[in-house]
């Protein structure tokens, strides 16, 4: 993959909604690395910026995504339910 390839906040932001959407949990640095060509090194990046624009909140110890409004990738007591698949939600930031 490209190791230097520059991943924009919008679009990091719509592949990780919509695989949430679609799958129920939150696609990991090598996922997303397969998504845009690129390395985990580079998503790793893009995830850190995108978290200091607000647009992500990443777990501390693994850099994976932990919450992305409206959703919460840990469980919480604000479920949303629609068929078989079920998200959680979080406060306000």
């Amino acid at each position: 993959g490209k190791a230097g390839a520059e991943i924009s906040h919008s679009a990091l932001h719509y592949q990780i909604m919509n695989f949430i959407v679609n799958k129920g949990f939150a696609p990991k640095v090598d996922e997303l690395a397969g998504m845009f060509d690129c390395s985990s090194e580079s998503v790793r990046t893009a995830l850190v910026s995108l978290q200091a624009y607000h647009g992500v909140v990443l777990h501390p110890k693994t850099l994976e995504v932990w919450v992305i409004h409206p959703f919460s990738l840990a469980p919480t007591n604000f479920t949303v339910r629609c068929g078989t698949k079920v998200w959680w939600g979080n406060c306000a930031w």
